[in-house]
């Protein structure tokens, strides 16, 4: 059977009665969610296979049954998987390899399928703190000394290595340059709804951030103002979408008669088409386009889970947000806790999640997310996902195999070793062009890197 973490384990058992003992054999397979190379060592162990029984009175003994690549796996008397032909192992041609297993003892006899998930892998380095020394304040200068509210949320990088962060309850944005100096880039630091130059804007609640092609950050200011708002790479602010301090759900043909409530997260396609999160009451994937026409591309009024065509699906508070080379765009369904793709054709999918809080790695809808906040896609494809209630960034693959790339599950403040590193209610997170992560650590009161080579 398939199963992940040998957690709630699927399990088929064949019983016989032996005079007046009963003899069974129960098979348990793990999910071997393994993160091969490209041409791993031969005799390398992917994953050992696991079983219980009762009243045996033979040892039991494994055989591969099928194989959808040749010669590529083995299993020894111990049940462990082992790489047979590495050069089957490449991931340019070969994702996943699958098969079946069969086990045997007194006569009894039991099957079970396995699955070995291929990934060009990307070596998570090191978690460290790039700015913030932990209190809540408002410092700039040396990164090691700055400050920030204890509410930190959006964060966004451009091309040149300088993170902008959204500081919501100082009302302003802040920039981090490569070597590590925090200045102010946009707001007064008085909250309200000014326009213009960098010095006397004012912010209401600037919880996301994101950047086009030519430097411009956009970001959703809710709070009392629900727009959307542009900062000019001089500073300079203006409504980019929305009605300054009008609640509402309206779709236009100008983008500033049109009406929002709460966009937490936003992201350009190639196209410069800019997509919105709307949440709170409104729950829907809005699009402006570059011709300033916005419109709705999924989502409805009632907080539920549905997929199948946009005009049906629905939400519970769409939080993060990303779109792929093809056009398909990817949700976090925080409500839901589910990952949620909407195609260009109009089909919305649930691609990972079971919808249960919970901490899980697996595939697809058989892996848990704890509010999963936000979502980002590396050059490679692959997803790293934000699981904020877990302290965890968690990874998924294009064919949906979720694992977990940094934190151990627990909150804390914790350097160094990725698989023991601690986050605190992490936020938002955004990817360098070198391919690092970068992550409002919030209850933390610091942005974490995790560096990957």
């Amino acid at each position: 059977m398939f199963s992940c973490g040998g957690s709630e384990t699927e399990e088929e058992e064949l019983q016989q009665d032996q005079g007046d003992e009963e003899i069974s054999l129960t098979l348990e397979i793990s999910d071997l969610l393994v993160e091969f190379p490209e041409n791993p060592a031969n005799e390398a162990e992917i994953g050992k296979i696991t079983f219980s029984s009762e009243n045996l009175t033979e040892d039991v003994t494994f055989e591969i049954t099928e194989l959808s690549v040749n010669g590529a796996v083995s299993i020894n008397s111990d049940g462990a998987l082992i790489v047979s032909d590495a050069s089957a192992f490449d991931y340019e041609s070969v994702q996943s390899i699958t098969g079946k297993v069969s086990a045997s003892a007194d006569d009894l006899t039991d099957e079970a399928s396995f699955t070995i998930t291929i990934t060009n892998v990307l070596e998570v380095v090191s978690v460290s703190t790039f700015a913030g020394n932990g209190n809540g304040g408002f410092i700039n200068g040396p990164a090691a000394n700055a400050e920030f509210n204890n509410s930190i949320d959006g964060i966004v990088a451009d091309n040149d290595g300088n993170i902008f962060v959204a500081d919501l309850f100082n009302y302003v944005v802040r920039k981090i340059t490569p070597d590590g100096v925090v200045s102010t880039y946009s707001g007064s630091g008085t909250r309200g709804s000014s326009n213009g130059a960098s010095n006397v804007a004012e912010f209401s609640y600037i919880i996301s951030i994101e950047i086009d092609q030519q430097g411009n950050l956009y970001v959703g200011d809710g709070g009392s103002n629900h727009v959307i708002r542009k900062i000019t790479p001089d500073g300079t602010v203006s409504t980019f979408a929305g009605v300054m301090g009008t609640e509402g759900y309206k779709d236009s043909d100008d983008r500033l008669t049109a009406e929002f409530d709460f966009p937490t997260s936003l992201t350009f396609d190639q196209n410069g088409d800019l997509y919105v999160c709307d949440n709170d009451f409104n729950n829907r994937i809005r699009k402006v386009s570059t011709e300033g026409i916005v419109s709705t591309i999924a989502g409805g009024d009632v907080k539920d889970f549905k997929d199948g065509n946009v005009s049906e699906a629905q939400f519970n508070n769409p939080r993060g947000i990303a779109i792929d080379d093809n056009g398909n765009l990817y949700v976090c369904d925080i409500g839901n806790n589910r990952i949620r793709k909407i195609s260009p054709d109009g089909e919305v999918s649930t691609v990972a999640g079971s919808g249960d809080a919970g901490y899980k790695d697996c595939q697809g809808t058989s892996a848990q997310f704890n509010l999963p906040l936000d979502i980002e896609i590396n050059s490679e494809g692959d997803f790293y996902i934000l699981d904020s209630r877990n302290n965890a960034v968690r990874k998924m693959t294009p064919d949906g195999v979720v694992t977990t790339i940094a934190g151990d599950g627990t909150s804390g403040y914790k350097d160094g070793d990725p698989k023991t590193a601690n986050f605190n209610g992490p936020r938002q997170m955004t990817i360098d062009q070198l391919g690092n992560l970068y992550i409002t650590d919030r209850g933390n009161v610091r942005i974490r890197k995790i560096t990957i080579e």
